[in-house]
């Protein structure tokens, strides 16, 4: 049976096979796991996902084996567990990360420092919204439900290498490493 739908949660729900679809054009293939944990370009990170998938733009600073470690404009850098081939230092690059893979402060992973703009206690979760110089279009953040931060705080939140996805200035992904870290 096929099913056309613009309701990205029931495809998710209802479908062994997803075919997303842009413009008329075939963007990636897969079953809704594939598709939310393996997105094969920006589009389809952010259309799988609810809240979508956060994107902080950079460049390539440094290439290891299994790493990228992207520069942002702040300064910061970040490291993401993706195979770094066919880029050159420089290259830019967005990171991709949604809401519920961010961990709060300084868990020993690379952060970002924002001001909450908006709470919405959910019961169950906590969705916060920020406000950050490396986001255009801000950062939505699921923390848990007893979170006690408030509106007007400045926060760090940590972008984990192993769950971050990287995409390059055509929004093709790179392929994500597996890196064990102790």
């Amino acid at each position: 049976m096929i099913y056309v739908t613009h309701d990205q949660v029931e495809a998710m729900t209802l479908a062994d096979t997803i075919v997303v679809l842009q413009a008329g054009n075939i963007e990636q293939v897969g079953s809704p796991l594939d598709l939310y944990h393996h997105p094969k370009n920006i589009f389809v990170a952010g259309f799988i996902g609810s809240p979508r998938m956060n994107f902080v733009e950079g460049g390539i600073a440094e290439m290891q084996a299994k790493i990228a470690i992207v520069k942002l404009s702040s300064g910061t850098s970040v490291r993401v567990a993706a195979d770094p081939r066919g880029a050159r230092i420089g290259d830019k690059v967005t990171i991709g990360i949604r809401p519920e893979h961010f961990v709060q402060g300084n868990a020993g992973v690379d952060c970002i420092t924002a001001k909450v703009v908006v709470v919405e206690r959910l019961g169950d979760s906590t969705y916060v919204f920020l406000e950050s110089n490396v986001a255009k279009q801000g950062l939505v953040v699921r923390m848990s439900a007893d979170s006690s931060v408030k509106t007007g705080e400045i926060i760090s939140v940590g972008l984990p290498e192993n769950a971050c996805h990287l995409f390059n200035v055509d929004g093709t992904a790179y392929v994500r490493s597996a890196v064990n870290r102790k």
